[in-house]
């Protein structure tokens, strides 16, 4: 069976992007292959797919031609219909709902996954998430799926989560791959040169959504109180450059270190002593299951993170209307905290990537 799957970035490694992989890695590909529509030329995640024998079709961005952006959809989903069964739609919101239309005109069964909790956008396209979200719930070949019921209530509205209309869908990880080694956090903290320091750990596209800005102006409370404080941010994104700036401006160009996209993200981990996410907002959090997975306490946004994501005693939420001093002390406060293999716990929550893989092969199949 092969699915055609909307909702991956060319260029970016999201939440998305790694919920995607991590399940497409652990297929049985015999039974279930995945094929993608991704806006762009070229995937990050390209030679990845074509080794596992999946496809690509590239269709012209929005931003390009909005237009060509539709006949390409169109095009694609009306050549698949007879080698298809169903259209697997990841979304953050749905004020843009061509894809979900196209491939009801070719009759696919279709499979809508909600990525996000609600976020503040412009009253137009708020207004259309609304109106199109009656389209997709009624529909009676979509399948529901949500990484979190604030995820689901977001893109569907609480009454088909009431009514068990939505399935939720753990952002699963392969929780073996991030248990704490203590050779690979020493090998790594000597080749960066942070032996003897207080490592704060960030991972995250450099955007309004991670809260950045907010996120250094923390940092910097921790530093003026440990002087061995690094900030460790890992990932890539719009902000950069006003990120770069920001550093420079409190002067902390030698305690922050921003490493860029990197495919190292378990042992990265391993290195960081606290765990720092006061994002906006969240569907779930990826990040955050795999900061506990390697042992790690983690500060997190309370209210516009799901408590879904606190599947071990290690998170701590705190609320984004704290001053940056407050946030600080609550990191500081758990600066000698011990590691531990935290394995076990992630895998009976649910969230270790080879059952989720299983559930998600099966309710493909059954579609």
């Amino acid at each position: 069976m092969r699915v055609l799957v909307y909702g991956m970035s060319a260029s970016i490694i999201g939440g998305i992007e790694i919920y995607l992989m991590n399940l497409y890695k652990n297929f049985d590909l015999d039974k279930l292959q995945f094929d993608f529509i991704i806006e762009g030329e070229k995937a990050r995640f390209e030679n990845e797919i074509n080794e596992l024998g999946g496809e690509i079709f590239y269709i012209t961005p929005k931003k390009e031609s909005f237009l060509k952006n539709i006949r390409d959809l169109n095009k694609i989903l009306k050549m698949n219909r007879e080698t298809h069964e169903v259209v697997y739609l990841n979304h953050v919101k749905l004020h843009y709902n061509i894809p979900f239309i196209l491939s009801a005109k070719y009759k696919y069964k279709i499979a809508v996954h909600s990525h996000l909790i609600k976020t503040k956008d412009r009253l137009i396209f708020t207004l259309a998430h609304y109106i199109n979200r009656v389209f997709v719930r009624n529909n009676k070949s979509t399948s529901l799926f949500a990484c979190s019921n604030m995820a689901a209530e977001w893109l569907f509205g609480v009454k088909p989560v009431l009514n068990d209309k939505v399935k939720i869908i753990n952002n699963a990880i392969n929780a073996e791959s991030f248990t704490f080694n203590k050779s690979i956090r020493n090998d790594i903290r000597k080749n960066m040169g942070l032996e003897n320091k207080f490592v704060v750990g960030n991972i995250g596209r450099l955007s309004l959504q991670k809260n950045p800005l907010f996120l250094l102006e923390i940092f910097n409370q921790i530093y003026k109180r440990n002087k061995d404080a690094v900030l460790f941010m890992v990932g890539d994104g719009e902000m950069r450059a006003e990120i770069e700036k920001e550093i420079l401006k409190l002067e902390l160009k030698d305690n922050v270190i921003l490493t860029g996209n990197r495919s190292d993200i378990q042992d990265l981990l391993q290195a960081m002593d606290v765990f720092l996410f006061p994002s906006n907002y969240e569907g779930l959090g990826i990040v955050i299951i795999e900061a506990q997975a390697a042992g790690l306490k983690c500060i997190v946004s309370a209210d516009v993170i799901p408590q879904e994501v606190k599947i071990t005693d290690l998170v701590e939420f705190v609320s984004l209307k704290e001053a940056p001093d407050y946030w600080a002390e609550r990191v500081l406060s758990v600066a000698d905290s011990s590691r531990r293999n935290t394995y076990l716990e992630i895998k009976k929550a649910g969230f270790h990537i080879n059952d989720i893989a299983i559930q998600m092969q099966n309710l493909f199949l059954k579609m």
